[in-house]
């Protein structure tokens, strides 16, 4: 793969936090990009709609990372946005970012996507589209793809016995779009991570009687304790569903066994009669609108994989250091299908967008297809020993720690080299301990990223990361005391 450079057109689909981030990325490092979208508006799911087949926030949405931990590389939350934003806020910082970087010249709304398939000699991807009012699609051709269409696109809904006698209404979460239609209703929330204990919580003073079903139960932590705000966690985050436990206002059930004709029977046989049951059960990567050489769940035989308990209908994909089709790496990759490194968004996206611009412009050079292969076989294989004890909505890294050391040296940040034990790293410690300490011991933020003077046609610095890493701490920099 050496020798690439920046020429041909590369397609960014989908404009989300990581569509965003890899369309600035991409555009810093002198490529030819284009955004698309087939909403009429950037930022995602972070937008609130009212159509039920769109997933997106609610109006009573708050960001689970904080906001000095969960904000890009190189532009961070405005001053008067509280430490965990709103919706709106974490919208609005979208829309800041894409003005900030002039990227509105290179997006593409309102665009509907069928089809991405290799072009006939080989040599581009074809993407059969519809622009807004036509009812013809097109194919244009591209050289690369980067795919960010988001993570939560396809619903996951169990289905139980009795279910079709079930005489009242059934929905998934995405279509639960405030608490209005649910007035004086006995509504049941199956499943118990953080989008079941929003609605409930949501549905309280609306809904007559709130449910959740929950086979295993989970660990509920709020926003803020008394300590700095959280920098990563497990488990379902949210400030009211405890309260609301202990008030009686929600009220928990065990696992489904199956429908009555007015509700549900669950476990010790018990039925609870319900009008509403709304299936928060899990949403995954959708690959639909891939070819079959291009959808990387069509690699390898992943029957142990869908076959194990766990699984839950969650399609394995098998992608290169979980970002690059192993076929196809000098020009297919995707942002989304794999958690990544860090339980921020804004950071996986960046920096993960940052080595894909890297490779794609021929400054670093991954093993051969073969190679590639035999590590997407390994991580398969570790894959499998995680959902055999465990459910997961999303396949990843065998280690987070080696992922993010990979982006690193990839993106050429110099990270690895200044915060490690080469001559790089002691002379900073040397140089500027009470700085050195402050990154290795306080609040993690993505700043760290753009703060050195990254390797030759890598990343840009930014200059203003060692301010925000003060700040991000609540300290003041020496140099303005």
């Amino acid at each position: 793969m050496e020798g690439q450079d920046t020429k041909g057109k590369i397609a960014v689909i989908g404009l989300g936090i990581s569509g965003l981030a890899a369309l600035k990325n991409l555009l810093e490092q002198g490529f030819d990009v284009v955004g698309i979208d087939r909403n009429d508006y950037i930022g995602g799911l972070w937008q609130f709609t009212e159509d039920k087949k769109q997933v997106s926030v609610l109006k009573t949405t708050i960001a689970n990372s904080s906001k000095q931990f969960g904000c890009f590389t190189d532009f961070p939350f405005s001053d008067d946005v509280p430490d965990y934003p709103t919706a709106l806020d974490v919208a609005k910082n979208l829309q800041d970012y894409a003005k900030r970087f002039d990227l509105f010249q290179h997006i593409r709304l309102g665009v509907n996507i069928s089809r991405i398939e290799r072009s006939k000699d080989g040599q581009k991807w074809d993407i059969h589209l519809n622009e807004k009012g036509e009812v013809k699609s097109k194919i244009e051709k591209v050289s690369k793809v980067l795919v960010c269409t988001g993570p939560w696109e396809r619903s996951h809904r169990p289905t139980y016995e009795g279910e079709a006698n079930y005489e009242g209404i059934m929905l998934v979460g995405k279509e639960y779009k405030g608490p209005a239609e649910f007035r004086d209703k006995r509504v049941l929330i199956v499943g118990m991570a953080n989008t079941a204990c929003d609605i409930a919580v949501d549905l309280v003073g609306a809904a007559k009687e709130i449910y959740i079903s929950h086979r295993s139960g989970t660990r509920i932590i709020p926003r803020m304790m008394d300590a700095p705000p959280f920098k990563n966690t497990l488990g379902v985050i949210n400030d009211h569903i405890t309260g609301r436990l202990s008030d009686g206002s929600v009220k928990l059930l065990g696992g489904i066994k199956r429908f009555s004709p007015h509700g549900v029977i669950s476990d010790g046989e018990k039925e609870t009669e319900v009008d509403v049951v709304i299936f928060c059960t899990g949403n995954y990567f959708d690959y639909s609108i891939l070819s079959h050489e291009a959808d990387p769940t069509k690699l390898g035989d992943s029957s142990e994989w869908d076959q194990a308990e766990h699984s839950n209908g969650l399609m394995y994909p098998r992608l290169y250091q979980t970002l690059f089709h192993p076929n196809f790496a000098e020009s297919l990759a995707f942002l989304g299908p794999c958690r990544g490194f860090s339980f921020a968004v804004h950071s996986n996206a960046d920096l993960a967008s940052q080595a894909i611009a890297q490779v794609w412009k021929g400054n670093y050079t991954l093993p051969d297809t073969t190679e590639r292969s035999e590590w997407c076989e390994k991580n398969y294989k570790a894959s499998l020993g995680v959902i055999k004890n465990w459910r997961t909505f999303r396949t990843g890294h065998f280690s987070a720690g080696e992922f993010e050391y990979w982006l690193n040296t990839v993106a050429g940040t110099q990270v690895n080299e200044y915060l490690g034990w080469g001559r790089k790293g002691w002379t900073f410690w040397w140089n500027d301990r009470e700085f050195y300490n402050l990154i290795v011991r306080g609040v993690n933020t993505p700043f760290l990223y753009r703060l050195f003077e990254g390797r030759e046609g890598g990343r840009k610095k930014w200059d203003g990361a060692r301010k925000e890493i003060w700040k991000a701490n609540g300290k003041v920099p020496p140099e303005d005391r």
